[in-house]
């Protein structure tokens, strides 16, 4: 079993603090990607995982097993970089076989390892190529192989997509996706892209200056974020955030004027934070509704367009529309509040709020 376990790990550099207590439990066969911007903590923490960086307190265990103390490649885990990392003397076969050897392999062992890589990942053709005969997304997927013949507890992606292009991140974001229901293997993904969180994670950890900020699954995360971080950072356009007061049950009233009719709150009067996600509203009557802004951009991408809006009091906001909306630049539009889609924060703690 290759649980993966990491109890209150704190990792420093001379007085920088990089990691500040960070607690998380992986089940066997659980893909949890961390995601965060750069600078988190995020690749440091797969770093101690992996052995290649020692936290400053903290335990890291496998399966039940304590690994602190463990040399990487006797830790079961099994680690795919940015970069390819390919030896380019070697064909695909070599790059592959190289590790076993050295670790006294049997011959036919890794004949078989080989085979099965092959087979999973498509590459059955490529084997006796280079790495400068193989296109971007080969060469990844030979990184990827070069893991799976190990036969690894867990495997490790620092930023596996990043020197690919669109279509490539795509494709190869799939194939890890169908690697991990192939293999029902333990695999933890880092990254700054919400996309690959959100379409390969059975869990989401989100991390902000070294501490866990979330954890959950991306519906979870999208639909009920635990504080203002989590919300600006999960969803694309990010949510849109406005100043008010909750002043009675069923209303805020908003800091520039205005107000906007939401469920209760459980909670006594004070300063909110309003979040509503870009399809969180409809245009309205410019008369009566409780919203009203200035179209600045109109950013019409086939099925949906994009509308930046200027509010009255200055901010900016954007507003998903139909495609076939028809606005003017410099158009004043009113905005109502489609049910349940406003999300509630303290405004002093920045944590959500129950409603």
């Amino acid at each position: 079993m290759a649980q993966l376990k990491i109890d209150n790990v704190v990792k420093s550099f001379g007085k920088t603090e990089v990691l500040k207590g960070v607690d998380l439990a992986i089940a066997d066969g659980e893909f949890v990607v961390l995601l965060g911007p750069s600078g988190c903590g995020k690749s440091t923490l797969l770093r101690i995982i992996a052995g290649l960086e020692d936290q400053s307190s903290g335990r890291i265990s496998i399966g039940g097993e304590v690994i602190d103390h463990l040399p990487p490649a006797k830790r079961g885990i099994a680690m795919v970089f940015q970069s390819y990392a390919l030896y380019p003397h070697l064909d695909v076969r070599g790059n592959w076989a190289l590790g076993l050897k050295q670790a006294g392999t049997a011959k036919e062992v890794i004949d078989q390892r080989i085979k099965e890589a092959a087979r999973i990942l498509e590459l059955g053709a490529l084997l006796e190529r280079r790495p400068s005969e193989l296109s971007g997304g080969q060469r990844q997927r030979v990184a990827i192989g070069r893991a799976i013949v190990r036969h690894p507890g867990v495997f490790l992606f620092d930023e596996p997509l990043s020197n690919l292009d669109a279509a490539l991140r795509a494709q190869v974001r799939f194939e890890i996706g169908r690697l991990h229901k192939d293999l029902g293997a333990t695999m933890v993904y880092v990254t700054h892209d919400q996309v690959e969180a959100m379409t390969l994670a059975d869990r989401i950890v989100v991390m902000h200056q070294g501490v866990v900020q979330q954890v959950g699954s991306p519906a979870d995360l999208y639909q009920r974020p635990a504080n203002l971080f989590v919300a600006g950072f999960i969803g694309s356009p990010k949510m849109n955030f406005l100043q008010g007061r909750a002043a009675e049950a069923g209303r805020i009233d908003l800091a520039r004027g205005g107000a906007l009719p939401v469920a209760e709150l459980d909670r006594p009067a004070g300063d909110v934070v309003i979040g509503v996600r870009p399809d969180g509203f409809a245009v309205g009557s410019n008369e009566t509704a409780p919203v009203r802004g200035k179209v600045v951009l109109n950013e019409y991408l086939g099925r949906e367009s994009y509308l930046h809006l200027e509010l009255e009091e200055g901010s900016r906001i954007v507003v998903e529309v139909p495609a076939e909306t028809v606005v003017r630049l410099d158009e004043v539009v009113g905005l109502d509040l489609k049910p349940k889609a406003a999300h509630l924060f303290d405004a002093s703690t920045e944590q959500r709020l129950a409603a």
